[in-house]
């Protein structure tokens, strides 16, 4: 063979070895190309001569489908209670994960697999308490209140206890030390009134600066739209409030105590 030979048939297969390690393009799409060019080539494992494709079933992953009559109108039935939205989410998600188990409509079910599948949950996938509540409310608002299931006993015989565990209190010299560790003043500002006054983080980033009662005997801070969509207050120390005014003087922002909007972001 001569050089000439060499290098042309060196270029010709430079771009399927580049594209071949790369392994990120798809493999029915890398056999197209080698199909197209009429030659014979080994990406991720399939090799075949052109003309020879795999079926897309052999290498793509089967997909489930589970978009059946019975969990459209119960997303509508869920609908029409007063759940806060992520609620809403969590029980057609768990009606899902129910029909991909079974691969059927979850409304053919009987009430034996219905305790085999809880059985399952907790035996083989290893639910914890919460996760498992999730799973058991969830169901038992598709079959006993939207398919008028009332007879099945499944849901009753179901018993989920909570472990009793003591929770992990930082001493106040360990709280100083982790509050002092945080050097962006803003998020140091934030944790602060989260540990002070028990909150949640969605519920910290969204305080508003009138919702500071700073001027209150005792002073106190107003929680809107917290757990559950229930508001409430919590009383502040006049230290605290100190702290809240020194930070608020730093970015003087008219609605927001947070300061910058990117907070939501990162905290």
């Amino acid at each position: 063979m001569s050089r000439d030979e060499q290098r042309v048939n060196g270029d010709e297969l430079k771009p399927l070895a580049h594209r071949a390690t790369r392994h990120r393009l798809n493999p029915v799409v890398e056999l197209s190309r080698c199909a197209a060019g009429g030659k014979k080539c080994s990406v991720h494992g399939f090799d075949r001569l052109a003309g020879k494709l795999p079926s897309p079933e052999s290498i793509l992953p089967a997909m489930h489908i589970t978009n059946y009559p019975s969990i459209t109108q119960f997303q509508q039935h869920v609908e029409l209670k007063d759940f806060r939205e992520p609620t809403k989410k969590e029980y057609v998600r768990y009606v899902r994960k129910l029909a991909e188990h079974f691969q059927c409509d979850p409304a053919t079910l009987t009430e034996d697999q219905m305790r085999q599948y809880f059985l399952f949950l907790r035996q083989h996938k290893h639910y914890k308490a919460a996760t498992m509540k999730g799973a058991k409310y969830s169901l038992l608002c598709f079959y006993v209140e939207h398919l008028k299931q009332k007879q099945w006993s499944v849901f009753r015989e179901l018993r989920i206890v909570k472990p009793q565990v003591l929770p992990i209190v930082l001493s106040r010299s360990e709280v100083q030390t982790v509050l002092a560790a945080v050097r962006e003043p803003r998020f140091r500002t934030c944790l602060t009134l989260m540990y002070h006054c028990g909150l949640r983080v969605g519920e910290a980033v969204r305080i508003e600066v009138k919702d500071v009662h700073g001027r209150e005997n005792p002073p106190r801070l107003y929680i809107k739209n917290g757990k559950g969509g229930k508001d409430r207050y919590v009383p502040l120390a006049p230290g605290m409030v100190q702290q809240l005014r020194q930070w608020w003087r730093t970015h003087q922002n008219p609605r927001f105590l947070r300061g910058r909007a990117d907070l939501t972001s990162k905290v």
